[in-house]
């Protein structure tokens, strides 16, 4: 396990530096030249924080977060299952020996909570107000996040603090995104999904637009999505400001759908070759018929 991260650390560590033009859009591993092998692999971001980009079913990433503390680790979101969340933490230890002792549980979906019984049993969840009924603890402590717009929860890890921020309502009533201030860099767990058709099935996508928003003017040297791949400084922007433009065609597309006549066909443009388009197509439609979005 260890070698293997290590040879992926070069390969992302070439990838990042290289040009924004050089590698492909896209959350599809096959696409980006990358095969099953390849993860799970840990991406540094500088400064003792990593990403961690697992493939899960339908073969795209999820991604955890992992900042490193002299008094400990903090990772942000998990895995989907315990022997997923054990590889995240077999991850860890490849790269300091401090304890994982919290977990921001920035969306409380499955994905990204179902491995928590896997966390050494002293560690901390950190869980927005209106997600706690939705995460299993096991038996682990529950503190919880911001709850207003603009709150900010910060977490002392020793040498530095990391923030925990509340944008609005935006994949769920619950996202909680996480901001490491001494490297300039925010992960957005699923409030970004870089390349990925927007799962709005409990979504709030006008709201979501405006978080989108606030991320932006937040001014972060780099944007980490909760799914599909890490890009660097640059490009990270600008595919926040593509899903945020995603969003804004999904909607208006949904209202003309609402308005033409029976039969007309979804022009989804672009968006249709992103991943999941295919399934999360009509759960969009649906939502926001629901919401009158």
């Amino acid at each position: 396990m260890f070698r293997l991260l290590a040879l992926t650390l070069a390969t992302v560590l070439v990838s990042l530096s290289s040009p924004a033009d050089a590698q492909v859009r896209t959350a599809f591993p096959v696409e980006r030249g990358l095969s099953i092998a390849d993860f799970p692999r840990l991406v540094p971001l500088g400064g003792s924080v990593y990403a961690y980009e697992a493939l899960r079913a339908p073969g795209f990433t999820t991604v955890s977060m992992i900042v490193v503390g002299s008094d400990g680790v903090l990772i942000a979101d998990g895995q989907e299952s315990p022997d997923a969340t054990r590889a995240l933490l077999a991850a860890v230890a490849t790269v300091t020996e401090k304890p994982v002792r919290w977990m921001v549980v920035g969306s409380v979906h499955e994905d990204h909570t179902g491995g928590t019984e896997a966390l050494p049993a002293n560690t901390v969840l950190v869980v927005h107000p209106d997600g706690l009924s939705q995460i299993r603890s096991g038996g682990r402590k529950v503190e919880t996040g911001p709850r207003a717009i603009g709150e900010v929860k910060s977490i002392d890890l020793g040498d530095r603090a990391v923030d925990i921020l509340f944008l609005g309502r935006a994949h769920t009533a619950s996202d909680l995104v996480v901001r490491v201030p001494d490297q300039n860099l925010v992960f957005m767990s699923e409030v970004f999904m870089n390349r990925v058709f927007p799962p709005m099935r409990s979504a709030f996508p006008k709201e979501w637009e405006a978080s989108l928003q606030r991320a932006l003017e937040l001014k972060a040297h780099l944007y980490i999505p909760g799914h599909g791949f890490v890009d660097g400084p640059e490009r990270s922007r600008e595919e926040m400001q593509a899903f945020r433009a995603a969003i804004t065609h999904i909607r208006s597309e949904a209202r003309r759908l609402r308005n033409a006549s029976p039969g007309t066909v979804a022009d989804w443009g672009e968006y249709a070759s992103w991943m999941l388009a295919d399934s999360q197509e009509p759960i969009a439609l649906k939502r926001l018929a629901a919401l009158g979005e």
